[in-house]
Formats: structure tokens, sequence, C-alpha cells
């Protein structure tokens, strides 16, 4: 009988802890953290540890790991983050990260170069930095798909993008068609075959399963990647589905990617882009316009020679 007692006191103590630990915001889909870096501490050198770790104070140094890590909403974590499984950021990371699963919650911040098999980033998270995200990650991926060596190394939005997704476009280039030139619209647009050139619009674009855009998307409200993009994406909010893939720099507000999508280059996501923020919260200017303002100018002195 004492042992019984003791078995159910034992379980009713490991309720109080998950309790609590709920409450403290200690207790994820991550499971209870095998060790917690307090909000009031401030740690610096090697850690290592085998399962679930969670930083709501301060570490900077490196950390040695094939479990998993969360930076709680009061954690900065200054250093690499490597060969772990998966990474949940609430507070901010300055280093460079190559996991398996990232996910950028809601008024977190990363700066530092990426490579995941998996990225999700809330709208209003920042991400700062070099982007490899693809299913065969931490080998990188060209714009033409082959293989590169490995380096060491919210509901409301998604309901309107599949909307937009779904909508009835303004203008559609079929599965069949190649366009090379300059293409204007105002509203919705839908890119099913191959379009080469520039794209001038304050509208949306969406590029479908089988659909490729080589050139610049600048100045857009929302992109639906669906298919494949080469170049650089300068908009206010961008969708990656699965099976998508983008080589180039880009800058928005709000980026949400799909599991087996590829997203291979600079990445600014911000809610003052396209202006590119650094880690101290200074402004660096505008990455794609001036990009393209660059080109332009180029262009303009070509004709005058």
């Amino acid at each position: 009988e004492e042992k019984k007692e003791d078995k159910v006191e034992a379980k009713e103590e490991k309720k109080e802890e998950k309790v609590e630990a709920k409450k403290d915001g200690k207790e994820g889909r991550l499971g209870l953290p095998e060790s917690v870096i307090a909000e009031s501490l401030s740690l610096s050198g090697e850690l290592q540890y085998e399962r679930l770790l969670r930083i709501d104070g301060r570490f900077e140094g490196e950390l040695v790991s094939r479990g998993d890590l969360i930076v709680g909403a009061t954690g900065e974590l200054v250093g690499d983050v490597r060969s772990m499984r998966e990474v949940v950021v609430e507070g901010r990371v300055v280093g460079d990260i190559c996991v398996d699963r990232l996910e950028l919650c809601a008024g977190s911040s990363v700066y530092g170069d990426v490579t995941c098999k998996t990225l999700r980033v809330d709208p209003s998270g920042v991400l700062v930095g070099s982007v490899n995200v693809n299913p065969l990650a931490p080998a990188s991926l060209q714009a033409d798909a082959h293989t590169v060596e490995a380096d060491a190394c919210d509901g409301e939005l998604e309901k309107a993008m599949a909307h937009l997704a779904a909508s009835d476009p303004e203008t559609v280039l079929s599965e069949s068609i190649k366009v090379t030139g300059t293409l204007r619209f105002d509203r919705l647009v839908r890119v099913d075959g191959r379009f080469d050139g520039e794209l001038q619009s304050t509208g949306d674009l969406v590029v479908g399963r089988h659909g490729q855009v080589h050139g610049n998307l600048d100045v857009m409200n929302n992109v639906v990647v669906q298919g494949k993009v080469v170049g650089d994406v300068g908009v206010d909010r961008l969708d990656l589905c699965s099976g998508a893939a983008v080589f180039g720099d880009v800058s928005c507000k709000s980026l949400r990617m799909e599991p087996n999508g590829v997203l291979v280059g600079t990445v600014n996501v911000h809610p003052k882009a396209p202006q590119r923020v650094a880690p101290d919260g200074t402004l660096l200017g505008i990455a794609v316009k001036k990009a393209a303002e660059a080109k332009k100018e180029a262009k303009v002195e070509a004709k005058e020679e």
C-alpha cells in the first residue's frame, strides 16, 4: 500500500510539474526541457546536452547537441547552431543556423545564415542572412537543381495566400507559352509557362506548378510560388508552396514556406522590409531596389556610350 501511495504521489507531482511548466511556457510541442537557462542568467562558453534545451536568459558560445533547442521570448543566443533536429526561436539569435527544422515565432529575430530542410517564419518574425532551404539540406542547390557539396555546417495569412492562389487572374501565361520581354499588370497574373524578363506591377503574382520566372520581382503586394523563380524578390508577402523553388535574394515583410520548398539566397524578412536591418536594429537601406536601380543606371550609361 505504501508503494502504491508513493507511486500515486510521484504521478501527482509530475502532473503538477507539467502544469507549472506549461504555465511558465516551458513545455510546448517539443516536450519538457532537459535544461533551462533562466531569464536572470547570462552564460558563456561551451554547453553540451542530449535532448531539449530552453534559453530564457542569455548564452554566448558553442552549443553541442543532436537534440532540440528553444530560444524563449526573453532569450538571446549569440553563437552558431549546428547539427540539431529542431530549433524554435521566440527570442533572438545572432549566428548561423544549420538544422533540420527551424521555426521563427512572432516577435523573434535571427541574424545569420540559415541552412535547413524546413523553415517557418511568422509574419512578425525577422530573418536577415543567407538562406538555403531544401529537402537535401545541409547540401545546397543551384538554380539548375544540381546538388552542391554541403557546407560545414499564421493562419489568417495562410488562408489569404491560399485564396490568392485559387483566384481568377487578370492574365494567364499558359503552360505552353514562353515570353521574353517586359510585362506590366495591375491586379493578378498567373504564370504557368515561362517568362524571362521584367515584371512591373504593384499587384499580385502566382507562379503555377509548371511555371518559371527568370527575372526580378519587385514592389508587388503578394507573390505565391508553386513553381520556380530565378531572380531577386522584393515584395510585401511571399508564399512558397511545397515543391516551389526560389534562387535569389528575398526581401519581404512576411514569408511562409511549406515543407519541400527550396529557397537559396540572402533573405531579409522584417516589418520594415524592403529596408535591410542590422542586428542592432540599424536600417541599412533597400537591397533589391538598389540592385534594380544600379542595373537601370548601367543600362542608361551603356546607351549613352
